[in-house]
C-alpha cells in the first residue's frame, strides 16, 4: 500500500503497478529507457539528418554524401509495415522504392547543394519553401511505429 499526501488528504493505493522506491526495479525501468533510445524512431530521426543542409560536404566529396543514411530509410520505409490486432495481422503498402530513393538522391543532393548558400541565409529551414516536402518527411518519421510485431 502506498499513501498519497495531496495537502490534508491522504489517499491509500493499492495497486500492483505502485511499487515504494526503496523497491523499485530501476533496471527494468533503465532497459526500458535503453530500449526507446535504440530504437528504430532514433535511427530514423538520425537518419533524417542527411537532409541537413548545413552538413552537406564540399562538392568534391559529394558522391558517397548520405548513402548509408538514405539506405536505411529506403529499407525502413520501402517493406511493408505490419500490426497485429486481435490475433489478425494487417499489412501496409511500402511508402516508396528504395531503388528508386537511391536513384533520385543522387539527383536531390546536388540540388540541395546548389541551394545550400541561399537556404542558410534564411536561417531556417522553414523558411525555404521549397523544402516544405522534406520538414513533412522528417515531422511524419516523429510519428512512425518504430516497430511492428
Amino acid at each position: 500500500m502506498v499513501m498519497v499526501h495531496l495537502g490534508a488528504i491522504k489517499i491509500s493505493l493499492m495497486s500492483p503497478y505502485i511499487v515504494p522506491t526503496s523497491h523499485f526495479p530501476f533496471d527494468v525501468l533503465l532497459d526500458n529507457i535503453d530500449r526507446k533510445f535504440n530504437s528504430n524512431a532514433v535511427k530514423i530521426l538520425t537518419a533524417m539528418s542527411v537532409f541537413n543542409p548545413s552538413l552537406l560536404p564540399a562538392k568534391e566529396d559529394l558522391s558517397s554524401y548520405g548513402m548509408d543514411k538514405i539506405s536505411y530509410l529506403g529499407d525502413f520505409y520501402g517493406k511493408p509495415a505490419e500490426v497485429e490486432f486481435d490475433g489478425i495481422t494487417y499489412s501496409s503498402t511500402p511508402l516508396l522504392n528504395k531503388d528508386d530513393l537511391i536513384s533520385e538522391w543522387a539527383i536531390f543532393k546536388r540540388a540541395l547543394l546548389q541551394e545550400r548558400d541561399e537556404i542558410m541565409k534564411s536561417k531556417s529551414l522553414e523558411k525555404a519553401p521549397e523544402f516544405q516536402e522534406i520538414l513533412e518527411l522528417k515531422r511524419s518519421a516523429a510519428y512512425t511505429p518504430q516497430t511492428w510485431g
